[in-house]
């Protein structure tokens, strides 16, 4: 996981070609936005899991009739259930509004993210093709 976001910062790194310290951290910000908001769609699924299993028995509930081994679907969906509940038990009520509004959130820090970094590009660009002005200043010997 460690190594899909580092191939995430790195894409970000090379699109936005960050110049300044500023550049740098804005781009690092949009790297854990973007890998935060990735997360959303398990975690609402985990949620789903989770209420599904407590409403009905399901066809995932079933005996194993001895076999040790689950099939990956069923070790898949136990394990997406069991963080559901994990994370029911967190937020306690309201669980799908609040995560919803926590990927509102994201959206918005990743948009004013993207926007100041654009921002200061732009305000970078500028200055670089400006032609360079020199202006010399005289310092004329106090008045006697």
């Amino acid at each position: 996981m460690c190594r899909d976001f580092d191939q995430l910062r790195a894409e970000l790194i090379d699109e936005h070609e960050p110049q300044s310290f500023l550049e740098c951290e804005l781009v690092e910000r949009l790297a854990g936005i973007l890998w935060r908001l990735r997360r959303v769609p398990f975690f609402e699924a985990a949620i789903l899991d989770a209420r599904h299993s407590q409403m009905s028995s399901g066809p995932h509930a079933e005996q194993h009739n001895g076999e040790e081994e689950k099939d990956e679907e069923t070790a898949d969906w136990e394990k997406s259930v069991h963080f559901g509940n994990a994370l029911i038990c967190d937020a306690r009520s309201d669980v799908l509004g609040k995560l919803a509004r926590h990927e509102t959130t994201l959206m918005n820090a990743l948009t004013k993210t993207l926007q100041m970094l654009v921002l200061i590009q732009a305000n970078r660009s500028k200055k670089e093709s400006e032609p360079l002005r020199l202006e010399a200043v005289v310092a004329l010997p106090p008045a006697a």
